[in-house]
């Protein structure tokens, strides 16, 4: 039967069963440590954020550009309607008035 140690038991010493003899100290960690495993991490993930920044990045810039863009139509059409409303546009008029729908009524805007 088990001694009985509770509340003074040490449990089992946390150990990598990835290896067959894993390193107990930090002594023996960092004697078979490669740093450019951490390196080779850091560069992965600075990578991925540099990719995501950029990507993020560009679409915020070409979003400005089409807002911008769109912007501009708008303000070109309200100067548009701004001139038809003081009555210095032509209506159109097709020459076959009375027996066609098209152009009747069509008004030419800038």
């Amino acid at each position: 039967m088990p001694r009985h140690c509770a509340p003074f038991c040490r449990g089992p010493d946390k150990r990598d069963f990835m290896d067959i003899h894993p390193e107990k100290t930090a002594d023996d960690f960092y004697k078979k440590y490669d740093p450019m495993i951490g390196i080779g991490t850091a560069a992965i993930l600075i990578a991925f954020f540099l990719l995501i920044t950029i990507k993020s990045f560009t679409r915020y810039i070409i979003r400005k550009i089409k807002q911008y863009n769109f912007n501009q139509e708008l303000k070109a059409q309200s100067k548009c309607i701004d001139i038809a409303n003081e009555g210095e546009i032509k209506n159109y008029e097709s020459k076959n008035s009375e027996n066609s729908m098209m152009g009747n009524g069509v008004v030419e805007l800038c």
